[in-house]
């Protein structure tokens, strides 16, 4: 008998009435449209700089964003269970904020270089290793109900789909508009949003912070035996890490894609490829969150890469200039990116216990950002060496070699939530 992939349908009436939870999320929506944004315009930037080595520099750029996230992520997650996360995503959105700006004022006074985006990528990198735990881990601490919790780390990353929509989308238009260095701006007053929300939130309910009488390395060494422990987190991980670096790592380079294998204005294009990666992403989201309950998780697994793998082979065939089809194909890739990432986080989310669950998500966010590190890099140069289409074969290909593992791996039930009796 089929197991649901998400909380009882009758608990799930009560996600928005979470007053915390909407103005978290809320919050976040600005957030990552002005990161998504900026991160769109920084490749398209890079682009400008560096036209003959793009596929390169634009993973280079990608990867040092995420080398902190790679080596620190699991110690940071140790220090998100010690600290007040309220007061982390303060200091982190001040960071945030700096280096925005920065990047706002080289750019407008034409003094910005492909190494001062690498270096204040990198810069970036060491917030987001403990931005990132912490956004994630908070929710656990201001929900009131504890069924809230699956369903409202789904919407938080459905968040990010409506971003990836936004973003990429305004991209172009917002460049041959008003120039690169208002992207910039923009996404440094996005992280306004989260500053004024942790002061409407209402945290009574949080018992007074008491750092507990273990060693950090201590709590790092259980933080690590417990997620590689428990099947569903680990095979999770698992999952997560490969889908990411043949099902998301394209998305990084679909600048460069649509230099390369498309005619016109490659900003413009970028921009219809993206938004439309976006809204299907959205739309996958939607569909997981509101009808997910009705399918297990490994068949949104499996189905989304199929769908993925599907997508990339056809408009590595497809040729080029045709624009209408590769909008469809990005469409339907956002859907079934959707559908794996969010059964595997809303899985990987429920097992984790609340005093571990900063641990948990740093590792989980270790093995990210090592994914969102290493698929860039390899996107670039498998472009730069071998072309656009070979890059799309062997990644669609590589996705429909996962879907076709995912049935026989050790563990892939442990991925479904109990019944309720």
């Amino acid at each position: 008998m089929d197991i649901p992939v998400s909380v009882n349908p009758a608990t799930r009436t009560g996600l928005w009435d979470e007053r915390n939870l909407r103005w978290y999320l809320g919050s976040q929506l600005v957030s990552f449209c002005g990161t998504l944004l900026q991160s769109s315009v920084l490749s398209l930037l890079v682009i400008k700089l560096v036209p003959h080595n793009a596929p390169y520099w634009v993973g280079i750029v990608w990867a040092l964003g995420f080398l902190p996230g790679a080596v620190l992520a699991p110690f940071a997650g140790v220090y998100v269970d010690r600290a007040d996360k309220s007061l982390i995503l303060k200091y982190t959105s001040v960071l945030g904020v700096i280096q925005a700006l920065a990047l706002a004022l080289l750019t407008f006074s034409g003094l910005i270089t492909v190494w001062q985006i690498c270096l204040l990528s990198l810069l970036g990198g060491f917030v987001t290793v403990l931005d990132a735990p912490t956004r994630n881990a908070f929710i656990k601490d201001i929900v009131l109900h504890g069924h809230n919790v699956g369903p409202g780390s789904q919407a938080f990353s459905a968040l990010w789909n409506v971003a990836q929509f936004v973003g990429p989308g305004l991209a172009g238009p917002l460049v041959l508009a008003v120039g690169y260095g208002s992207a910039f701006l923009i996404n440094g007053l996005s992280f306004g949003g989260l500053l004024v929300a942790i002061t409407k939130m209402h945290l009574g309910h949080l018992p007074p912070r008491e750092l507990e009488p273990v060693h950090p390395w201590r709590q790092f060494r259980s933080g690590l035996a417990y997620t590689f422990g428990e099947p569903g987190i680990r095979l999770g991980i698992l999952l997560s890490t490969t889908i990411g670096i043949f099902g998301f790592s394209f998305t990084v380079v679909l600048p460069v894609i649509a230099k390369e294998m498309f005619s016109g204005d490659y900003k413009q294009v970028y921009s219809y490829l993206g938004g439309s990666h976006g809204l299907g992403g959205l739309l996958g989201s939607i569909l997981v969150i509101s009808l997910g309950g009705r399918f297990r998780a490994k068949w949104l697994v499996i189905g989304g890469c199929v769908l993925v793998g599907s997508c990339l082979l056809l408009l590595a065939q497809a040729g080029t200039d045709n624009l209408l089809l590769a909008v469809a194909l990005m469409f339907l890739a956002g859907l079934g990116y959707m559908f794996s990432f969010l059964a595997l986080r809303g899985a990987v989310m429920r097992l984790a216990r609340g005093p571990l669950m900063g641990r948990v998500v740093g590792i989980v966010l270790f093995f990210f950002f090592g994914s969102m590190m290493l698929g860039p890099m390899l996107a670039g140069a498998l472009i730069e060496n071998f072309g656009s289409p070979t890059f799309l074969i062997i990644s669609g290909g590589g996705l429909l070699l996962i879907a076709m593992s995912t049935p026989i791996l050790p563990g892939i039930n442990q991925l479904e939530p109990k019944q309720e009796k």
